[in-house]
């Protein structure tokens, strides 16, 4: 890691680049979610792309996380330790699950050569899924608009890289030397190390029960009756109300953007 961001030309500033693309990442799906769930878009038809999307996040979360553990550096070896106690917590609930889930994590009883390579695996599998789930996400959708437009693409690449070119990443000491004895003065990303940081003050099983309950309610959130219903306002047309139209054309258009609004409102 150190070859790659002071031996690499412009090593520093693409893995700057990388760290907070993920950020950028995570905090516009975050946002996109609450947007669709405060203007209930969600429910009916909207409920696969929800779904996929809550996928989605999570596939999200675990690329960050262990990309994270891909720099094997203290800071790592704490997330690492937290995960492998989280997982162990697990045989209170079925015996040897958690057992079972570490040793495959680290490929052994403790971290060795092989378990970078599990890492690495967990990193770039899930990524790979983000593109078939992104399909599902648009798949109900008619002309998805995928690309923004072109001033806001510019100004989005400019911000990441003024951000990078000025705020490089840290890389705290390596794993190979004890950790440091206050934790504290190690780094943590809060978008995607919360967990870790809430298992500083609570259980396995809190954490656990937490994220839990997060996503469980995030995925059957497009079930869960509404508590108010919506109504449509249908317009009628009667005799006394009827208009005769001389341009067919306007009426036409007229049927048209009010045949929209009435969709969109739907």
């Amino acid at each position: 890691m150190d070859y790659l961001t002071n031996g690499v030309f412009f090593g520093n500033v693409i893995r700057a680049i990388h760290r907070y693309a993920g950020d950028g990442m995570i905090i516009m799906a975050v946002l996109h979610m609450v947007r669709n769930l405060f203007t209930d878009r969600y429910r009916g038809f909207r409920d696969v792309p929800w779904v996929s999307g809550v996928f989605l996040l999570l596939l999200t979360g675990v690329v960050g996380l262990t990309g994270y553990l891909l720099v094997w550096d203290q800071r790592a070896l704490v997330v690492t330790e937290a995960i492998v106690r989280t997982l162990l917590s697990l045989d209170s609930v079925i015996g040897g699950l958690g057992t079972f889930l570490a040793r495959a994590l680290l490929a052994g009883d403790q971290p060795n050569n092989l378990t970078l390579s599990r890492m690495f695996f967990l990193h770039v599998g899930p990524a790979v899924l983000i593109f078939f789930f992104l399909w599902v996400h648009y798949l109900r959708l008619h002309r998805p608009k995928i690309w923004p437009p072109a001033f806001v693409t510019l100004l989005t690449i400019g911000s990441v890289l003024l951000v990078a070119g000025l705020l490089p990443v840290e890389t705290t000491l390596p794993a190979t030397q004890p950790i440091v004895a206050d934790q504290a003065q190690i780094p943590y990303d809060v978008f995607y190390l919360w967990p870790v940081l809430l298992l500083q003050s609570a259980s396995p099983a809190v954490v656990l029960a937490v994220l839990a309950a997060i996503f469980g309610v995030l995925f059957v959130l497009p079930w869960i009756p509404a508590k108010t219903h919506r109504y449509v306002n249908v317009a009628t047309v009667t005799p006394e109300s009827a208009i005769l139209c001389s341009r067919p054309s306007v009426c036409s258009s007229s049927f048209r953007i009010s045949a929209r609004m009435m969709s969109s409102m739907v």
